[in-house]
């Protein structure tokens, strides 16, 4: 992934400019295959996975071998990530992550004097 989001296409008149984040997400989209295959995207489902599984025995109070049955079941379970690229006065919308059972962010870079909007997770459900 650059992270520029600068990405050749023979749809737009000009190829070396920023894509735009919804079009960022569908190019990743579009090409899974190879952006899995990427060291730092594989070194980061791996810190992902050990934060799922860190998150999920802690809330459950999982230890000894209930974690090992839980490390066991999601050491080969689905993982999606993607990438955004967001430019000081962009965010995103409140959505949803519909069957999942992680949920993170991780930042790469943040601006350096703050006026970042806060990062905000709730339970669709309604429980606080």
């Amino acid at each position: 992934l650059s992270p520029d989001r600068r990405q050749a296409s023979t749809n737009r008149s000009d190829p070396t400019a920023p894509l735009e984040n919804g079009e960022f997400f569908r190019a990743q989209m579009r090409n899974q295959r190879l952006v899995r295959r990427q060291p730092d995207v594989l070194a980061l489902e791996r810190v992902a996975r050990r934060a799922c599984i860190s998150h999920l025995s802690y809330s459950a109070r999982l230890g000894g071998e209930a974690r090992e049955e839980l490390e066991a079941l999601l050491r080969d379970a689905p993982l999606s990530l993607w990438a955004a690229v967001l430019q000081p006065s962009e965010a995103h919308h409140r959505h949803n992550h519909e069957g999942n059972l992680c949920s993170g962010v991780f930042y790469a870079s943040l601006p350096a004097a703050g006026g970042v909007a806060p990062l905000v997770f709730d339970d669709p459900r309604g429980v606080p």
